[in-house]
């Protein structure tokens, strides 16, 4: 059990010192298809599971179809959209195509100049730091037989102030953001523990991969749920037109 708890330690490290590019430091020159994935590839490695894909060609597609993220120009994809691909592919494993619809929506944050992409950065360091040393805390607990804790420190009450609709609906979106990657981070977590235990427990790796069954399915949802968004979109066009 020592060398499991060493393990995980050690993936956690790594997992504190890796860093997401910040948006001034993405590629400035727009990329091919095979390029977005090998390059998102390459810099989400500390939180993806070897045997699962972070990002393929299919995701990407149904993402613009979605008009989640825009069409590329001539095949190419600039850094615009390259910085949302990033964030979509670390909250794909936590929520639906449709939150992500909502959440990514263009009336929130500005597309153009990495506002999303910057504040999304800044807000998953903070709070992968919070959940690093809890966990540390956790792993300590769990070798010693105490009982883990949940708890996070306790915010001081602020004093409310007049704000608009818009206000409240950023602010709602930012709680949003802050919750969904905290899951994200928590998700992570919890599977890279029983990922060790079961390495101990099976001797065939292959029991953590995703089934073809399971893959096949994960496919269709994402085709239904780009459809479905599809036709919300040309519901709201047909409106205002």
């Amino acid at each position: 059990m020592e060398k499991i708890i060493t393990e995980l330690k050690s993936w956690l490290e790594n997992l504190k010192g890796a860093t997401l590019p910040e948006f001034d430091n993405l590629p400035d020159v727009s990329l091919y298809m095979d390029q977005i994935v090998s390059y998102i590839e390459t810099i989400l490695e500390p939180y993806s599971r070897d045997e699962q894909k972070m990002i393929t060609s299919f995701m990407v597609n149904n993402y613009v179809k979605a008009k989640i993220i825009n069409a590329p120009t001539l095949k190419r994809y600039d850094k615009n959209q390259l910085s949302y691909l990033i964030a979509i592919c670390l909250l794909k494993q936590i929520t639906s195509m449709g939150n992500m619809a909502v959440l990514l929506n263009k009336d929130h944050f500005s597309s153009e100049n990495g506002e999303f992409y910057n504040h999304f950065i800044n807000l998953h360091n903070e709070i992968k730091n919070t959940v690093y040393q809890k966990t540390v805390i956790n792993f300590e607990k769990a070798e010693k037989g105490d009982k883990p804790t949940s708890k996070t420190k306790k915010k001081k009450e602020t004093t409310p102030t007049d704000l608009t609709h818009e206000d409240v609906k950023k602010n709602l979106i930012n709680l949003s953001l802050k919750l969904m990657i905290e899951s994200e981070l928590n998700k992570m977590v919890a599977e890279r523990i029983l990922y060790e235990l079961g390495k101990e427990t099976y001797s065939d790796t292959k029991v953590f991969s995703p089934k073809p069954v399971e893959v096949k399915f994960e496919k269709k949802k994402d085709i239904f749920e780009t459809k479905r968004i599809k036709k919300v979109n040309k519901e709201k066009e047909n409106k205002l037109n």
